[in-house]
């Protein structure tokens, strides 16, 4: 079986293997709070569309003369987008 997805989707699978399932887990989520891995699908993705849409804003704020705030959600425990993206966003001038 291949498990594709997040804590509970290969927290399952874990328990299937050890049922003697054979199981591949691939890590898929924007959380980025699975241990054992540094890359997951999704969480790349999530933060490129956030720092993609953030320099449209800053581009509109520009034109309009006006100041956008921005506020980010995630998934289950949120966050690791929104560090990531800020630490990837261009400061203003």
């Amino acid at each position: 079986m291949i498990a594709i997805g997040g804590e509970d989707t290969l927290g399952v699978a874990y328990r299937l293997s050890r049922e003697g399932v054979k199981v591949v887990g691939i890590p898929k989520t924007i959380d980025k709070d699975l241990s054992g891995t540094d890359y997951t699908l999704g969480f790349e993705t999530a933060v490129n569309v956030i720092t993609e849409e953030i320099d449209r804003l800053r581009t509109t704020a520009g034109s309009h003369r006006r100041i956008f705030v921005v506020e980010t959600m995630e998934g289950m425990q949120g966050g690791w987008p929104s560090r990531e993206e800020s630490r990837a966003a261009p400061t203003s001038s």
